[in-house]
């Protein structure tokens, strides 16, 4: 199960930072079934099947609560319909499966760029620009 929350804080119509709290709950152990998945693959591709699975965890509750917080940096028209961006973040996770601590940025420099996060980006991670503002348009 995975629930998301998200907020995004507006100035003069424009977002400015996006606040992202995400909650996983699952289990890991033999309900999982890995085991199955696993050896169901290695039949669809005709190698043997895994060893170790008599070794695996029990089944026990696995969570993360993640949170994660974006800025967005202005545009600037650099002339031509080019135009450049910049998205900071922060994240951090607590839980079973993940704790961590992130940041970074991503530069965007481009044609027609929207005003947004960013990209979804692979997890662990919160996602970008999976959910975007009503009537956005580009710079």
């Amino acid at each position: 199960m995975v629930g998301f929350l998200q907020q995004t804080l507006e100035r003069d119509d424009r977002p400015v930072r996006k606040d992202t709290w995400r909650l996983q709950i699952g289990v890991v152990g033999p309900n999982a079934r890995g085991e199955t998945v696993q050896n169901n693959f290695h039949d669809l591709i005709g190698v043997a099947h895994a060893n170790g699975w008599d070794n695996q965890l029990r089944d026990e509750l696995a969570f993360d609560v993640t949170a994660e917080r974006k800025w967005q940096v202005p545009l600037e028209d650099l002339g031509g319909g080019l135009a450049v961006d910049v998205v900071p973040y922060a994240a951090a996770s607590l839980g079973t499966v993940h704790t961590y601590g992130a940041g970074g940025a991503l530069l965007r420099l481009g044609c027609n760029l929207i005003v947004d996060f960013g990209p979804p980006r692979i997890l662990p991670g919160a996602p970008g620009s999976v959910t975007t503002r009503r009537g956005a348009s580009p710079a």
